[in-house]
């Protein structure tokens, strides 16, 4: 079993636990966390190696506002 098919079955497992919209709303939360967690120690990485910077993050700032 690959590790998709082994997430896909958990998340399938999880969802079928959710029995009301306060549960959903709980397992939304989990997942955004995760996510969250997993985009932070990307970015520490980033910062870490150099490639991403004050200088870089106020491009980064600039360049969304002109949208």
């Amino acid at each position: 079993m690959t590790y998709i098919e082994a997430a896909q079955l958990e998340l399938f497992q999880a969802l079928k636990s959710i029995k009301s919209e306060s549960e959903l709303n709980d397992f939304k939360l989990a997942l955004s966390r995760f996510f969250a967690d997993r985009a932070q120690k990307e970015i520490d990485a980033l910062w870490d190696d150099g490639k991403l910077n004050q200088e870089k993050l106020d491009e980064l700032r600039s360049q969304t506002h002109s949208l």
